[in-house]
């Protein structure tokens, strides 16, 4: 499942999907990820998304909108929204910081 999730969570992965494949209620799946990895399926996918718009900040000039659209998130505005909540500061305020190291 892992693999799967890294290899397409730049697409609206289904929780329920990702259990049914291997057999499991959603809760079960749900229940043995959050055991294993600390976090919920749906948040390590955000966390995933959100590791590479670092890198997209870091390393591009994309616009904002752009690297939200290329990592999966619906829109920009969600995008902004949670990268402040799992990163602490906005976007720009994070390509800004690393622009200068």
């Amino acid at each position: 499942v892992l693999e799967v999730i890294r290899d397409n969570f730049r697409k609206n992965l289904s929780i329920p999907e990702l259990a049914e494949s291997l057999s499991m209620t959603q809760r079960k799946f749900g229940d043995i990820f959050k055991e294993v990895l600390t976090v919920t399926p749906q948040t390590y996918i955000i966390k995933m998304r959100i590791h590479y718009a670092c890198v997209d900040l870091m390393k591009t000039k994309k616009a904002l909108k752009e690297i939200a659209e290329d990592v999966g998130f619906y829109d920009h505005s969600t995008f902004i929204r949670q990268f402040t909540k799992h990163m602490g500061m906005l976007p720009t305020k994070y390509r800004k910081m690393h622009k200068k190291n």
